[in-house]
């Protein structure tokens, strides 16, 4: 099958394929073939993609900040099955490299990515943010992390939760932030407004509210 076949695919199954596993499978030839290594571990599913991306691209104009994008797949298919805007920061280029390789087959034009650190965003920017526990690859041993790319230790972690804690304090009311699996701090000044688990995980969806 051709690499166009392989993105058609792809890109159809991430809109219709019912529990999102099919559509997992085939973003994986998307990909170099050592990277479905990690992608249980440290990327976001389809199926949990496809509803966070919902909450955070209710309003119009939504514009979705995901932090610690790896490859990028989450933006991937929140730009396929919404109208809003997604871009992804992420330390390793060799990802960065690969997540835009997959949005050009994917024809996902509303994805773009940024190879860097979080602290070079420009967070004001964005109406929402998705954090699948970006930093916690600091806290795992070294089999479980997805290479030596980038250094790890806990002050970096305390650090960077510290930071988009921060970052966070200063949004607008009416943001939207999405967790899965949460990002290792505290929020105050949101609440949560929905909540599922999905793989025995909580995904939540909170709202910027000081009133």
């Amino acid at each position: 099958m051709s690499a166009f076949d392989v993105a058609a695919h792809a890109r159809a199954l991430l809109r219709d394929d019912p529990d999102g596993d099919e559509a997992d499978a085939w973003l994986d030839l998307l990909y170099p073939s050592e990277y479905k290594r990690f992608r249980a571990q440290h990327a976001t599913p389809v199926e949990v993609s496809r509803m966070a991306a919902a909450w955070l691209a209710e309003s119009d104009g939504a514009r979705v900040l995901d932090v610690g994008a790896g490859a990028g797949r989450f933006c991937l298919t929140g730009a396929i099955t919404t109208a809003a805007h997604f871009t992804g920061v992420e330390r390793r280029a060799h990802l960065v490299e690969a997540a835009r390789e997959a949005a050009s087959r994917l024809g996902a034009d509303r994805a773009t990515f940024l190879a860097g650190d979080v602290r070079d965003v420009a967070w004001t920017d964005f109406t929402g943010f998705y954090l699948f526990n970006p930093f916690g690859e600091h806290l795992l041993p070294d089999d479980e992390r997805i290479d030596d790319a980038v250094a790890h230790d806990r002050a970096r972690f305390e650090d960077d939760v510290r930071f988009v804690e921060a970052q966070l304090a200063r949004c607008a009311d009416g943001a939207r932030v999405v967790t899965w699996n949460g990002f290792g701090g505290m929020l105050d000044g949101w609440r949560c407004v929905r909540r599922v688990y999905v793989r025995h995980v909580a995904l939540d969806c909170l709202l910027r509210d000081r009133s």
